[in-house]
């Protein structure tokens, strides 16, 4: 999505068009995205400018939008009053009260740490999520491996193959707890996999301990965690729960993360920076 680039990159692609496809056309650059930040360069700097169109649409509008997704798109109005206005209504939004603010991006996973672990949220209609944890110096570095929906669990085994080099297969996976027959069959495929502890409080509360070095090829968990929220009632009134929409990746990475640490000895407190 558009709004995953800089200005920086828009302005290099768009001088990459210079030379017409033939006589007479008009380039054009048509950039896609969920209009999530209204202080963005798109809006701020982008729009603007001569020449340029905004084209708005909603789920309405896309004819192949199921009826279940639709519910959860209208239900959103009572979830959080800013992800019902840029999710549904396709208008730009103001993102407040973001649950993750300490992060930022690397090019990859450091080549030395002190552990791996990986995080593993179960999907089907919604997409299977898998993370790597990289624990490194008091930090963690996060990379998404999995991002897909529709996997049965054949599927999800030989995309976790996939993932997963053979060396890396005993390294332990925390995955959805709710889900007691799926992990049973991945243990029997060879993975080191067990249930998580799925306290979502004590899980963001855990996470929110480190600072995160999120690789840049995860594209579906930094959208995630751009737009990872409290959820916000009608009259601005804060609730001490994230809305509940677009979180797969980051559950992967609670579950882990909650439920590595809590095998540790205390020690490992004075190490997080």
């Amino acid at each position: 999505e558009a709004n995953e680039f800089n200005f920086d990159d828009y302005i290099i692609l768009l001088t990459r068009l210079s030379a017409k496809p033939f006589p007479g056309a008009r380039n054009q650059l048509f950039l896609s995205l969920n209009p999530s930040d209204a202080n963005g360069w798109i809006p701020k700097r982008l729009l603007p400018q001569k020449d340029t169109q905004e084209i708005r649409s909603t789920y309405k509008d896309n004819p192949f939008v199921g009826e279940d997704y639709g519910r959860i798109l209208e239900d959103l109005k009572h979830e959080d009053e800013n992800h019902y206005r840029v999710y549904a209504l396709g208008e730009w939004g103001v993102p407040k009260d973001l649950i993750y603010s300490r992060y930022s991006f690397v090019d990859q996973l450091p080549q030395e740490c002190d552990d791996v672990v990986w995080g593993l949220d179960f999907g089907y209609n919604n997409p299977s999520a898998l993370v790597k944890i990289a624990v490194r110096d008091g930090s963690l570095y996060v990379q998404e491996k999995l991002y897909r929906s529709r996997l049965n669990t054949a599927d999800l085994i030989a995309q976790l193959e996939e993932a997963m080099p053979p060396e890396e297969r005993g390294q332990q996976i925390f995955a959805d707890s709710a889900e007691p027959d799926k992990i049973a069959e991945l243990a029997a495929a060879g993975f080191n996999i067990t249930g998580s502890d799925k306290s979502v409080r004590h899980g963001i509360d855990m996470v929110s301990r480190f600072k995160l070095h999120i690789t840049r090829d995860s594209a579906n968990l930094i959208k995630e965690i751009q737009n990872y929220k409290w959820k916000t009632l009608p009259g601005g009134m804060v609730l001490d729960e994230p809305v509940k929409f677009n979180d797969h990746a980051l559950d992967a990475l609670r579950y882990a993360v909650r439920s590595y640490f809590r095998t540790l000895p205390p020690p490992w407190l004075t190490i997080i920076g």
